[in-house]
């Protein structure tokens, strides 16, 4: 039997109708973190996320990560330790360093320290032309009589450590409404014990990039799927953004034999291998940000601050390779920004760009206590930075 390359094994599961079709054309949030109830009717391909501080651009962020994830266990662990809302105890040699006074309360809306009494997060999305739908909620493990609920019994009896401590258990349901399909998972938090019913629908390609950047780790990982998948010619187009010298990239050991594999380039007249970070911060993030794009393919790339260690001049280069790729390769992009000249670099390539909506700002602002959205596509944002319009 002939081998089944990815990119023909990709055809088959999204089909080819889909293959230039947007993921997720639109999206509800309610109920997570600031977000009481938050609407946005039209996405486009490469999204730009702004508003002032403390508005929700990277709870956003996190908010479609999460859907796209199916509100996987591990990733909502993982959001609130990115936030310090959780912590690991020591490592040992037996685990990786347990959880400690792990809750998922500060996921929900609050108002104060308080959780609001919607124990419910909701998040919808028009997913390939069907509604689907991420529930995640603290259950009530037993009744007001004092009896273990369904859940509570199904908890209680697979796990050692079971806890009824408000908090320390989330339900998570993913819902596609046309079809009623169901994705069930129940948690609790304190063993990372659980009770578990999944179908697993298909796995959606995706990656978050956080301000700080990928560990090398993750960066030799994302090289050797691009690797298999011929894709390198492209991450080493986006290095000479910065450095036109560079011609080859590959990971050493450092010190020589170890298994700490860290990024290296080959330069055109240099008679070694330099190490990435010889170049400075901005290349090793356009690195990271090449690889993820390249890896999404028929995915999602998600990045917070977009523009950090970016010097402003390379911007619009860096903007016309998102917007290329992404098209290339049928990815959608989620980005956050603080930076008046990112968001003009993202109006002038977005304005050039031949397909109508692929790029589309989405700016937060807070009136009163509620946040909303007002989404700005390339014709509009053009006329506003032109205008000298606030934008952020």
């Amino acid at each position: 039997m002939p081998t089944t390359t990815v990119e023909e094994t990709e055809k088959v599961e999204t089909g080819e109708k889909n293959k230039s079709e947007l993921l997720l054309d639109s999206l509800e949030i309610k109920g997570y973190r600031c977000f009481e109830h938050l609407t946005i009717e039209k996405l486009g391909r490469v999204n730009l996320i702004v508003g002032k501080n403390n508005v929700g651009k990277t709870a956003l962020l996190e908010a479609v990560y999460a859907y796209v994830n199916r509100g996987h266990f591990q990733l909502l662990i993982e959001l609130l330790l990115s936030r310090d809302e959780a912590h690991r105890g020591v490592e040992q040699p037996s685990n990786r360093g347990v959880i400690v006074n792990l809750s998922f309360k500060p996921l929900f809306i609050s108002s104060g320290n308080a959780v609001n009494n919607k124990k419910t997060l909701v998040i919808k999305g028009r997913v390939n032309n069907d509604d689907e739908v991420l529930y995640i909620s603290l259950p009530e493990l037993r009744t007001k009589e004092g009896r273990l609920t369904e859940i509570g019994e199904k908890l209680a009896k697979n796990s050692k450590m079971f806890s009824e401590d408000e908090g320390s258990t989330v339900e998570i349901k993913y819902i596609k409404e046309n079809s009623g399909e169901t994705d069930l998972e129940y948690y609790t938090a304190l063993d990372d014990s659980w009770y578990v019913e999944m179908k697993r629908f298909h796995r959606i390609n995706n990656e978050l990039m956080p301000v700080e950047g990928l560990r090398d780790n993750q960066l030799l990982a994302l090289w050797d799927d691009i690797n298999k998948n011929n894709l390198e010619k492209s991450v080493i187009s986006a290095m000479q953004l910065l450095e036109k010298r560079i011609i080859d990239i590959s990971f050493l050991g450092v010190p020589s034999g170890s298994n700490n594999l860290i990024p290296y380039v080959e330069v055109l007249n240099e008679s070694s291998k330099l190490p990435i970070k010889r170049f400075g911060n901005g290349m090793t993030r356009l690195l990271g940000l090449s690889l993820a794009l390249s890896s999404c393919r028929y995915g999602v790339l998600f990045v917070d601050e977009i523009e950090s260690g970016l010097h402003y001049s390379v911007l619009p280069d860096v903007w016309k390779l998102i917007f290329k790729t992404a098209k290339d390769l049928n990815v959608q992009v989620f980005a956050t920004t603080h930076s008046k000249d990112c968001i003009e670099a993202f109006a002038q390539i977005a304005n050039e760009n031949d397909v109508k909506d692929d790029g589309m700002l989405i700016r937060l602002e807070r009136h009163g206590e509620k946040i909303v959205a007002k989404t700005i596509n390339e014709d509009r944002l053009a006329q506003a930075v032109n205008h000298d319009v606030e934008v952020r």
